[in-house]
């Protein structure tokens, strides 16, 4: 039913590591702390430096970028697509108590993004911006964290909301959904409409935009004091969720570093980390 990281996947080609549960607050620079293989938000990177000769980048906000709408994941075994897509209507505000009955028989859901805009800063900016700030010298902790390349920055999201979903059976032929009794579940918030007479493909549609994917920076410090912005080493690494022994990720964290790019995973705010499971899958997916 596809491989272990269908949402990467449709991803990895154009450089993005993927929020596994997509959601509106998760701006450009946000800065995290790395944890295990994972990242965990702190904050926004203005909270940590004062300002020197260099201002903090400007964000480009809602940049076209139509190659990259309309990927299409691989199939997701049905509990964790309805998981995506529960996140997903929650998200936009609609109501998900029944989704699970309507989709009772497939077996398995694909996911498009459609309408995708991006969020970016100016990584030169950001080297400039960081060469001259200062560290707050309140934030003891978090000067730790950057003594020890544990700090990164989001410097790139991508974010839509216009999701397709496509249902499947066990022999991978359409399942039909009813429009209009998913209307009534979801409520007015969100639209619903069906691609073409007789698809199983449903768009769900509203506001605000969502997140779904990301790229992210590793800062290096040393003493106090900014030496670089350095690229991760390459390497495709997945974090099992807790109680998923298969390689594939909880529906309520983001666990992936892009391959052979300078972009790291993002955690969800549970808190949760399971270094140990990674371990147990061979560390790769």
């Amino acid at each position: 039913m596809g491989n272990k990281d269908p949402v990467l996947t449709m991803l990895a080609d154009s450089g993005f590591s993927a929020v596994r549960l997509p959601r509106e607050r998760l701006p450009v620079l946000t800065l995290a702390e790395r944890s295990g293989s994972s990242l965990r938000r702190l904050g926004a990177l203005g909270e940590l430096f004062n300002t020197g000769a260099e201002p903090i980048p400007e964000v480009e906000a809602d940049i076209a970028t139509p190659q990259l709408a309309g990927k299409q994941t691989r199939s997701l075994e049905l509990s964790l697509g309805l998981s995506l897509l529960k996140g997903v209507l929650a998200a936009l505000g609609g109501g998900t108590a029944g989704i699970e009955a309507k989709y009772s028989k497939a077996v398995a859901l694909t996911f498009e993004f459609h309408d995708v805009r991006m969020d970016q800063i100016s990584i030169i900016a950001l080297d400039k911006f960081l060469a001259t700030a200062e560290v707050n010298p309140h934030a003891q902790n978090t000067k730790r964290l950057l003594d020890a390349d544990e700090l990164y920055v989001l410097a790139t999201v991508l974010k839509s909301n216009n999701l397709k979903v496509s249902a499947k059976d066990e022999g991978n032929v359409d399942v039909g959904v009813k429009v209009d009794e998913i209307k009534q579940l979801v409520g007015a918030k969100v639209g619903v409409k069906a691609s073409s007479a007789g698809e199983s493909a449903l768009t769900f549609s509203g506001d605000p935009r969502l997140v779904f994917a990301f790229q992210a920076v590793q800062l290096r410090y040393e003493d106090g004091h900014y030496k670089a912005l350095r690229q991760l080493d390459a390497g495709e690494l997945a974090v099992a969720g807790s109680g998923d022994k298969q390689g594939l990720p909880s529906t309520k964290r983001v666990s992936y570093f892009a391959a052979g790019s300078p972009f790291a995973a993002l955690r969800d705010e549970d808190g949760d980390d399971d270094d140990h499971d990674d371990a147990s899958n061979g560390g790769a997916a």
